[in-house]
């Protein structure tokens, strides 16, 4: 299954963690979220994993799939705490992760999903649509987003004593040919992204990443209007 977390999941845990109150049973919720983030990790860490060929590769697959049991074995165990001492739970975090069949179920042929994962052993992003689903190695790593994405944002500030815009349009374009252009070929068709972030990408307005560049610089805000913004096309 592919884990779409949103807003409304998280809500609806921290709901689920003040309706339980601050004794026993607050610390059993508290620790199954914990086992869940826990969870998650692992799963990030086995995709890594997967591409490592050699006998510490396969080592370390078998060390994760182990813990992963481990931790999903915890997580039945709270679970079936939870189910008799505190059954409101359930319904207080009642949006549960979709599989990756419902979410194609509830794409239309001009949509796809974009889930990005960055770790410290390199960068992935899943591309799914109606009728098919993609992954692809982004070539950089979480430093490199991470300083990328920083001076972007600088970019976008105006203040009062610089009211020029010295956004960074060729970083952005930079940016865009290294984490979207090598998925756009899986993206034929597509009128409408939905974009999961993860890590340094969470703070990044993906409109503003650049499809194609001009040879002069921008040097007023109208000039910004001749810039292929990535918004501008999905």
């Amino acid at each position: 299954a592919l884990p779409i977390w949103s807003a409304d999941l998280t809500v609806a845990y921290m709901a689920a963690r003040f309706a339980a109150g601050d004794g026993q049973l607050a610390k059993i919720v508290r620790d199954r979220q914990d086992l869940l983030a826990r969870w998650q990790q692992l799963e990030g860490q086995l995709i890594v994993s997967s591409g490592m060929s050699s006998a510490i590769g396969k080592e370390q697959r078998r060390a994760l799939h182990d813990e992963v049991a481990m931790v999903e074995r915890e997580i039945a165990m709270s679970d079936s705490i939870l189910a008799t001492s505190f059954p409101q739970y359930k319904d207080l975090t009642s949006a549960e992760p979709l599989s990756l069949a419902e979410v194609q179920k509830l794409l239309s042929s001009q949509e796809a999903l974009l889930s990005y994962l960055v770790t410290e052993e390199g960068c992935y992003v899943w591309v799914v649509r109606q009728d098919r689903v993609g992954l692809h190695r982004l070539d950089m790593s979480r430093s490199e987003l991470g300083a990328a994405v920083r001076k972007l944002r600088q970019g976008l500030r105006l203040t009062p004593t610089d009211p020029q815009p010295s956004f960074p349009v060729q970083l952005a374009h930079s940016l865009h040919l290294r984490i979207f252009a090598p998925i756009e070929p899986l993206l034929r068709g597509v009128r409408h992204l939905m974009i999961v972030a993860d890590g340094p990408l969470l703070a990044l307005p993906f409109n503003v990443l650049v499809a194609e560049t001009r040879q002069r610089k921008p040097e007023q805000l109208r000039d910004y209007r001749g810039v292929l913004w990535l918004g501008a096309t999905y």
